[in-house]
């Protein structure tokens, strides 16, 4: 608190010119001078000097604590604001001592157990900014290292990662790195409800209506089940080699009895085409985005989509196509790619109890200055230059 205290007060004492009264380049005149005629008079600087010397002695006493104030006060001594200063300053070098030992033992010990990788990097980098602040400075390396080190084990890999690169990874760099870790982390444990909820699209008993991602609950946007969809690829759970009680529907005709791989609209060139076009929206590696015309944000359930990330605190939800509010843990941005270009993915919503991952149409058109028009037989992209 001295430090913080000390740092709003210097800019005040200079911009108010009595920084002299402080530093001591400006000492108190005597209080009489010699008359020409040799007599002794009352000196008018002594009384201007007292004046304003009292003013930012009350500065300071009406910003610190009591205890603090009976502290510096002494019986019959008159007070001046470089008095008050000085001890005030003295009584924090006392506690220099014990108070960097008790941080830093903290400091060294903190581990982050049940806490979040947000507030557990939080409350390092705070630990470090105090001492930093009282004179004994934590070194950016010492405090990503030491951030490591109070990891859990599921962060080990992670964790050896950032620790072996030339050069270390700034604190900004290993928290990101983090971040991203322990979404893929939540993504994992939520698996097996993702897998199951990814089973149930085939085996639906009538024809499915499929909803539009609406993005953010306060941004609003809309319902429309019009429309073929892109075609979904099966889900790992699901074999349809193996018999099923179950009645099967196509997923791209909606036809029973039979599957995508076996559909007999696979022969259909404007089939073939608008495939060719759906799939177009996927990244090597990376599961498809369904366009979404209908959606203010992107969204995605994996966090690994994102090349950068960001822990989400606020209280917007996700509101899908049947109006299920789901929670947002992260945001951040990423890049979709074609097989000639690269397109940026602004604002990215990771809702981690989403099936799908959604691209919005409005979104990416404003941010890739583009234009996208659709047709029979699927969509394209063009920027405006050249449109």
């Amino acid at each position: 608190n001295y430090m913080l205290w000390r740092e709003l007060f210097l800019p005040v004492f200079k911009g108010h010119g009595v920084y002299g009264f402080i530093d001591g380049s400006f000492p108190c005149p005597e209080p009489t001078i010699l008359h020409d005629d040799g007599n002794s008079i009352q000196n008018p600087s002594f009384q201007q000097w007292i004046q304003l010397d009292s003013i930012v002695l009350s500065w300071i006493q009406a910003t610190i604590s009591q205890e603090i104030l009976q502290a510096i006060i002494k019986p019959n001594h008159s007070l001046t604001s470089r008095d008050a200063w000085l001890q005030i300053e003295r009584l924090f070098r006392d506690q220099v001592s014990s108070r960097t030992l008790q941080l830093k033992v903290q400091f060294h010990n903190l581990k982050e157990g049940n806490l979040s990788i947000n507030e557990y990097v939080h409350r390092l980098k705070s630990i470090a900014d105090v001492l930093t602040s009282i004179g004994n400075p934590i070194s950016e390396s010492d405090l990503v290292l030491q951030i490591l080190s109070g990891l859990t084990p599921e962060y080990m890999s992670v964790s050896t990662s950032i620790s072996t690169r030339v050069p270390l990874p700034t604190f900004i760099e290993a928290r990101s790195l983090l971040f991203l870790h322990e979404a893929q982390l939540s993504s994992l444990s939520n698996s097996t409800t993702d897998n199951s909820t990814n089973a149930f699209m085939a085996k639906q008993q009538s024809s499915p209506s499929y909803g539009r991602g609406r993005g953010r609950h306060n941004n609003g946007g809309r319902h429309s089940n019009g429309g073929r969809p892109p075609p979904i690829s099966y889900p790992a759970v699901f074999n349809p080699s193996q018999p099923n009680n179950v009645t099967l529907y196509c997923q791209l005709c909606y036809q029973p009895h039979h599957t995508a791989r076996d559909c007999p609209s696979l022969n259909s060139k404007a089939f073939v085409s608008d495939i060719s076009s759906n799939y177009s929206c996927s990244s090597p590696g990376d599961a498809s985005w369904f366009v979404d015309s209908g959606a203010s944000s992107h969204m995605t359930p994996n966090a690994s989509n994102l090349s950068s990330i960001t822990p989400y605190n606020g209280s917007d939800r996700g509101v899908v196509g049947n109006g299920t509010q789901l929670p947002i843990s992260y945001t951040g941005h990423g890049i979709f790619s074609t097989s000639d270009s690269l397109f940026s993915l602004r604002d990215i919503l990771v809702v981690p109890h989403l099936s799908t991952n959604l691209l919005s149409v409005r979104k990416f058109v404003s941010n890739n200055n583009c234009s996208m028009e659709f047709d029979p037989f699927g969509f394209s992209i063009k920027e405006l230059q050249t449109k």
